[in-house]
C-alpha cells in the first residue's frame, strides 16, 4: 500500500501503520513543486491558489503525476486508487494516459464540483472518459459527486448482475435505511 500525502504531520502518522509506504508529495497534473495551502480545516488544504477558507500556512511540496508514481514504485497494477485532492483531480486525470488508468481496478474520487473548485462539465468529461475505458460508476452521494467509485467489472471479478445490484439495489437500500434511522 502506498500513501501519497503532502502534509508532513499526516505523513508521520501514516508511517506508523505497518505495510504502508509513505510518499511525502502531492499527486497533481505535473511533476515539480507547488505551494501547498494548509487550511484551518485541514481536510480542505490544497495546492490550488483560490480557496475561500483561511490559509494557516503555505509550504512547498513535491508534486508528481500518476505515471511518475507508477514508475517510481514499479506499479504494474493498482487495486484501489483513492483520491481526495481538493480540486486537482481534473489536472491529474488530464495528465494521465489511458494505459495508466487501465492498470487501476477501482478509483474512488471526490469530485469538487459541489464547491466550485471544478465545474460539473469537467467531472462529466472524466466520467465519460473512464466509461470509454471500461469503468462503471457508482455515485455514493445523492446530491453531488463528492463520493464516486469507478471500477472495471472484469478486473474486479464483478458480473453484470452484481454491477446492477451494487449500482442500484445496495445504494438505495442503504439510503432507505439511513432515512429510516433519522426518522426514528
Amino acid at each position: 500500500m502506498i500513501s501519497v500525502e503532502p502534509t508532513e504531520k499526516l505523513c508521520e502518522q501514516i508511517r506508523s501503520i505497518n505495510g504502508v509506504t509513505v510518499v511525502h508529495a502531492a499527486v497533481a497534473g505535473e511533476n515539480g513543486t507547488a505551494i501547498f495551502n494548509v487550511m484551518e480545516n485541514s481536510q480542505t488544504s490544497t495546492i490550488l491558489p483560490n480557496s475561500s477558507e483561511p490559509t494557516l500556512a503555505q509550504v512547498s511540496v513535491r508534486t508528481l503525476t500518476l505515471p511518475t508514481l507508477f514508475a517510481e514504485h514499479h506499479l504494474d497494477r493498482v487495486d484501489l486508487l483513492k483520491m481526495d485532492i481538493e480540486g486537482s483531480e481534473i489536472a491529474l486525470f488530464d495528465s494521465t494516459p489511458d494505459d495508466v488508468l487501465k492498470k487501476i481496478s477501482q478509483i474512488s474520487v471526490e469530485f469538487h464540483d459541489f464547491c466550485g473548485l471544478i465545474t460539473p462539465q469537467q467531472a462529466d468529461q472524466v466520467e465519460h472518459r473512464l466509461a470509454g475505458l471500461g469503468f462503471s460508476r457508482i455515485g455514493l452521494t445523492r446530491a453531488n459527486r463528492a463520493d464516486t467509485l469507478f471500477y472495471q467489472p472484469k478486473a474486479c471479478g464483478v458480473s453484470g448482475v452484481q454491477s446492477l445490484y451494487a449500482k442500484w439495489v445496495s445504494k438505495y437500500l442503504i439510503g432507505y435505511k439511513r432515512v429510516r434511522a433519522r426518522r426514528a
